[in-house]
């Protein structure tokens, strides 16, 4: 790729290097030509390419009487070969210089039509402004568990902004995502680059799970692929199996120091497909803010973690149990506004049906014993759920509202975390606290379950004008009484899915695909652009 960049630049330098005096005057006429009204309105093609933003284009060039920006003069020029190595740049970034019309410029200005490729040129900044602000990709279309709102930057300003000076790279630059989490995983791409071009990738066959003390065929290879001393040793030793356990850990595996299936799976991911899997990431990076707030929570769902961020540093962190994925957590950002003591669970009509009822008609004193109630819709009168002859209840419609009673069995546990959302998902506490033993963690219905409920209601209620220290945080749950506590200051929460992430300390992280969201991701950046 970069060598062909190189030659693009190349090919352009000489193309845009001794324009001739009647192409420079006929430039501007046939910039207006071309840029009519199509009879199809907002569809424009060239050179075989289509134009994305035409109107902006038209409505640029109408503004500054046609005169071209890339191509004619000195200036021109150096402003178009600055474009096209930012455009080259921004490969690093996974945006492959073939969506930004290189090959039709480079054509277009080899056979002198500088018209044409003055306008492709216009279009690639435009592509490159906004997909380096808003992401390449609609996650509509290829992430259906991503709820989150996807960045709409105003792109016009910029090209505006670059028609005032000599040089392109600085508006363009200004429009990568700042946040740090973003360079560190960027970084980490070119370090996998460079460890990809140097050498061959050690592939370990299948077999019986390798454990200490076992002698294998397959430990010498298991051995080279981790780099460590006595390559040839067959004898799996422990360590070995330190060493196995590290590698499990930074791949949100099991650290059990046994080389399985899994773990196996994992050793023989190619590099090439881990760089697949760091351009997804850094594509839903840009689907976020570009800079997230000095103060909020972050949950990453494949990672099976919160952390809680203040003035830019993580303060808090601790694991979370997410959703299965037949009721995936959905990746999205809204304000955490109120917390919860001693909730009630309005249990949710999908998880009544699918889940309650068939207990219900089988034997409801045991989910009345634990507090479990139910009223027709319409109504507030409560009745223990026993009191109700639930073989004769039909589900279509379903005409009972469920709730549990805060207590021992409630598995909203004692504090819930609420920021309103259309997806009903908030973070709770869970009196099963034995799930968070488990590094795979994917066991709720959607909603957000924390290992330590008290310990993030003092982080969040530290924003508090009153003082809410762990004393009193205790007493308010011990009383049992149920009490909503609204927030002076609401904290942004950021639920995300992120399968490749490097921390503060630079490791490179990669985490299971948990709901199968990487390979749509990664096809729709591989596919040809238009």
């Amino acid at each position: 790729m970069w060598s062909g960049i190189a030659s693009w630049c190349f090919l352009v330098a000489l193309a845009l290097a001794v324009p001739t005096v009647l192409a420079a005057k006929s430039t501007p006429d046939k910039l207006e030509r071309l840029l009519q009204p199509a009879t199809s309105p907002g569809v424009m093609r060239l050179a075989g390419r289509t134009i994305k933003y035409p109107a902006v284009i038209r409505s640029f060039y109408g503004s500054r009487e046609f005169a071209p920006l890339w191509t004619g003069a000195r200036a021109n020029r150096l402003r178009g070969l600055s474009l096209l190595r930012a455009i080259g740049e921004g490969a690093h970034h996974g945006l492959d210089p073939s969506r930004y019309h290189i090959t039709a410029i480079e054509t277009s200005l080899s056979t002198g039509d500088r018209a044409t490729a003055e306008l492709l040129m216009t279009d690639a900044f435009l592509l490159q402004a906004r997909h380096r602000a808003d992401g390449i990709l609609d996650p509509e279309a290829v992430a259906p568990e991503w709820y989150a709102l996807r960045p709409n930057t105003e792109i016009a300003p910029h090209l505006a902004s670059v028609a005032r000076s000599t040089d392109p790279t600085e508006a363009l630059d200004a429009l990568w995502p700042e946040e740090p989490a973003y360079w560190r995983l960027l970084v980490s791409k070119r370090a996998l680059n460079v460890a990809k071009a140097r050498g061959r990738h050690i592939v370990i066959p299948e077999g019986p799970a390798l454990r200490p003390g076992m002698t294998d065929p397959r430990v010498p290879l298991l051995r080279q692929r981790l780099a460590l001393p006595a390559p040839d040793e067959a004898l799996y030793d422990l360590r070995l199996a330190d060493a196995v356990a590290a590698y499990q850990e930074t791949m949100g595996l099991e650290p059990d120091g046994l080389a399985g299936p899994n773990t196996l799976e994992a050793l023989n991911t190619t590099p090439a497909h881990r760089l697949q899997q760091i351009d997804a990431n850094l594509e839903r990076w840009r689907w976020l803010p570009a800079r997230l707030p000095a103060d909020h929570i972050l949950v990453n769902v494949p990672a099976f973690q919160l952390s809680a961020v203040r003035d830019g540093s993580p303060e808090l962190a601790m694991p979370v149990i997410v959703g299965k994925p037949i009721r995936p957590t959905p990746a999205f950002w809204q304000d955490l506004q109120y917390l919860v003591f001693n909730p009630y669970w309005e249990i949710p009509e999908t998880i009544a049906v699918e889940d309650k009822l068939p207990e219900l008609q089988k034997d409801p004193s045991r989910l009345a014993s634990q507090g479990v109630e139910a009223a027709r819709w319409g109504s507030d009168e409560m009745v223990p759920v026993d009191q109700i002859d639930w073989r004769r209840v039909s589900t279509k419609p379903f005409p009972y509202r469920l709730r549990q009673l805060p207590g021992p069995y409630n598995p909203l546990g004692q504090i819930k975390f609420m920021l309103p959302n259309e997806q009903a998902i908030y973070l709770h506490d869970t009196p099963d606290q034995s799930l968070f033993e488990r590094c795979q963690r994917g066991f709720s219905s959607g909603c957000v379950r924390v290992a330590n409920a008290r310990r993030l209601a003092e982080w969040v209620l530290q924003f508090q004008t009153e003082i809410w220290d762990s004393a009193r945080i205790e007493k308010q749950i011990t009383s049992g009484e149920t009490r909503n506590l609204t927030l002076d200051t609401p904290i942004p929460v950021f639920i995300v899915y992120l399968t490749s992430y490097v921390d503060a300390n630079g490791t490179l992280r990669f985490y299971r695909d948990l709901y199968d969201s990487d390979s749509p991701i990664i096809s729709a950046l591989n596919a040809p652009a238009l």
